[in-house]
């Protein structure tokens, strides 16, 4: 849900589901500094990455079960991530990775 500072409520989006724009674990939120909002879905195995008004950017499918999300001064993100392996996901371990935003769809290098 989005509220402006005084209160008053403008939009929600979502729904239980896995498609993108539903959800079935929310377990951390965060938002940078373009606005965009990036929601931690555990139960998903992904963290999916929204505008301000709600408009679907992107989803990260390659974790195990993320469970946070910070971003740091420098333009890093970093997702703790409980349950990846070489099975799950090949090339991952347990941990938290980080990685540089390279524009604002969210890709990673």
């Amino acid at each position: 849900m989005v509220y402006t500072e005084d209160g008053e409520f403008l939009c929600s989006w979502g729904e239980t589901g896995y498609s993108p724009g539903q959800f079935r674990s929310l377990h951390a939120l965060a938002m940078d500094d373009e606005g965009q909002l990036y929601v931690v879905d555990r139960a998903n195995n992904r963290v999916q990455i929204f505008r301000p008004n709600g408009t679907f950017v992107a989803q990260w499918t390659h974790f195990g079960r993320p469970s946070g999300i910070f971003f740091d001064d420098h333009g890093k993100i970093y997702v703790s991530d409980s349950e990846s392996d070489n099975i799950q996901n090949p090339g991952y371990e347990m941990g938290i990775r980080n990685w540089r935003r390279q524009n604002r769809m969210g890709a990673l290098f």
